[in-house]
């Protein structure tokens, strides 16, 4: 049976459902109502109310919702283009790592000064140089040059440091890493006396 979600962005639920959904009346998580609000959001005559169901939005429900691993792009890239109007649901998706980065970097290149320190805080974050790169396109960032500098350094920075920590375990452990890669694979049969819960799972799904 198609999902509520399936349905409505194949425009082929009922009426009364495609109204309920612009309005955000359906009882589904918050993550499927938001995806179906900003599928609906540029439908020709559901537009308008599922815009003002997403403005009506608790904006600090609405960034923890935003902030979840299963983020669809679509949801990202509408509140990238809504310009500064969502600033704390814009710096929660610029460092939500489910984001692809591609999607930050189009953004970065043309996002607003105001915005410009959210997206050097999620370099910073997820230690992407592409972020900062992409903002030598975006006048906006002219003034924010020593801010970029400093967090281009630090994610550098880091990395060496990282380099040098697995630099350090692999010469103190080299014996160890060497020896278990040509330890050989063994697979551990269950004896009917034993427990398996695979098999006892397997008829529920």
């Amino acid at each position: 049976m198609p999902r509520l979600l399936d349905l409505i962005l194949g425009s082929s639920a009922p009426p009364t459902v495609m109204h309920n959904a612009a309005c955000g009346k359906l009882n589904v998580p918050p993550m499927e109502r938001l995806e179906i609000l900003v599928h609906l959001a540029s439908h020709p005559e559901l537009g308008a109310q599922a815009r003002r169901s997403l403005q009506s939005w608790d904006e600090q429900e609405l960034a923890a919702v935003c902030g979840g691993k299963d983020i669809p792009a679509s949801v990202a890239e509408f509140f990238f283009r809504s310009g500064t109007d969502r600033k704390p649901v814009i710096a929660v998706l610029l460092r939500n790592p489910a984001i692809a980065e591609s999607v930050v970097i189009q953004f970065a290149e043309r996002a607003d000064s105001e915005l410009v320190p959210g997206i050097i805080f999620a370099a910073l974050e997820r230690r992407n140089r592409a972020f900062l790169a992409s903002l030598s396109v975006n006048r906006g960032s002219l003034r924010f040059r020593h801010e970029i500098e400093e967090a281009l350094r630090e994610i550098e920075k880091n990395w060496d440091e990282e380099a040098e920590a697995l630099a350090r375990y692999q010469q103190e452990h080299g014996e160890e890493i060497a020896a278990q890669q040509h330890m050989p694979f063994e697979l551990t049969v269950i004896s009917s006396d034993e427990k398996d819960e695979l098999a006892e799972l397997l008829p529920l799904v």
